[in-house]
């Protein structure tokens, strides 16, 4: 499962728009399991864009089914945290993109 995930981090890290690819991501040893998922971005006053919004959206899709493979093929789920079944992007079902939070109606 960890291959899986090590290759789904690489589409969706920070570093999928660096030009050159250069970015070679570490072993993940056997002991270390995920303990959170976290989106950082780049407005963080601002809604994510469309694009980021689907992005998102992909990726909760690409982690439902990592998972329920990852079942089917009857894989140790034990470092899976709760949490991750079922996550769905906090964005789901928004149509618009890149509006002002409330944040930065006040700061403006």
């Amino acid at each position: 499962m960890f291959s899986n995930i090590s290759q789904l981090c690489q589409e969706y890290g920070a570093v999928k728009d660096i030009a050159d690819n250069t970015f070679v991501p570490s072993n993940v040893p056997d002991v270390c399991s995920p303990i959170r998922l976290n989106l950082v971005a780049r407005h963080g006053t601002r809604s994510p864009t469309k694009k980021r919004m689907r992005e998102v959206d992909k990726l909760a899709t690409h982690l439902e089914l990592l998972l329920r493979d990852a079942k089917e093929e009857n894989l140790s789920l034990k470092k899976v945290p709760a949490w991750l079944w079922g996550w769905q992007s906090p964005w789901k079902g928004k149509v618009t993109g890149g509006e002002l939070t409330n944040v930065g109606e006040v700061e403006l």
